[in-house]
C-alpha cells in the first residue's frame, strides 16, 4: 500500500479492498493506473518505450505520482517501473539508489520525508 495523502489519517481500508480485488493485470493498464493515482493532479505521469537490448525487443514502462502540499521543501512522489526485460532482479536492486538519487531525489529541489526503495 502506497499513498501521498495526508500523514496520520487512515485510509478507507474497505473500499481499498474491494479495489484491489478487482484488479487485473493488462497489458494497456498503464494509463488506468495512472489516472487511479490522481487526486489534484490535471493530468497523469505516463511513460512506456520498447527498445532493442541485446538483441530482444523489451518493454519499459513507468507511472508516478508526486505531492508536494506537505511542506514547501519538501515532497512525496510513488514512482512505478515496469519491464518484461530478462535482467536479474538483484541487479536491479544495485542500481536503484544511484538511479533514484540521480532522478527522482532531484525534482524541483525537494527532498523526500523518508526516502524508501523498494
Amino acid at each position: 500500500m502506497f499513498s501521498t495523502g495526508v500523514i496520520g489519517v487512515e485510509l478507507p481500508m474497505t473500499l481499498i479492498k474491494k479495489g484491489v480485488d478487482e484488479i487485473e493485470l493488462q497489458d494497456n493498464g498503464g494509463n488506468a493506473l495512472a489516472r487511479s493515482m490522481m487526486t489534484t493532479d490535471t493530468r497523469t505521469k505516463e511513460a512506456a518505450v520498447t527498445v532493442n537490448l541485446g538483441g530482444a525487443e523489451v518493454n519499459i514502462s513507468g507511472v508516478a505520482k508526486g505531492s508536494g502540499m506537505i511542506h514547501p521543501n519538501m515532497a512525496t512522489m510513488l514512482c512505478f517501473v515496469a519491464t518484461d526485460a530478462n535482467v536479474e532482479q538483484d541487479y536491479l536492486r544495485s542500481i536503484l539508489p544511484d538511479i533514484a538519487d540521480s532522478t527522482l531525489n532531484m525534482l524541483e529541489s525537494m527532498e523526500t520525508p523518508v526516502p524508501t526503495i523498494a
